[in-house]
């Protein structure tokens, strides 16, 4: 299992598309608005971490090598380009940490449906 959280302030960062996306996942944050980039940056950033860190590799591979659905799309690893042994079944949730100046990801390589529950205790 792998878990990120990530800041929004982390993902604002010039050259950010160029280090971190893929040309399909640059084109999905090309039409977010203004108001909304960092939050569609940082959440992407945190469902590739969460792959990265449940499958091992961590940032020994290329981050946009590992192609994460649209922000406005549910959760979900839609392809491994990396040359590193690609992962198998892999699946994603968003998780809320109710916090709106942070973003997070939840991956489990499994091919079961992931369902989160947050226990607060």
């Amino acid at each position: 299992m792998g878990v990120d959280v990530e800041d929004l302030e982390s993902a604002d960062f010039d050259g950010f598309n160029s280090v971190t996306l893929d040309p399909s996942e640059a084109a999905h944050l090309a039409r977010v608005d203004a108001d909304g980039l960092l939050a569609a940056r940082a959440l992407t950033w945190a469902r590739k971490e969460a792959i990265l860190k449940a499958t091992g590799h961590g940032l020994v591979v290329d981050p946009s090598q590992v192609v994460v659905s649209a922000p406005d799309a549910p959760a979900a690893l839609v392809e491994w380009k990396a040359m590193q042994h690609p992962p198998g079944p892999t699946q994603v949730a968003d998780v809320d940490v109710d916090r709106a100046d942070h973003r997070a990801a939840v991956a489990v390589l499994t091919s079961h449906p992931l369902k989160v529950r947050l226990h607060q205790g």
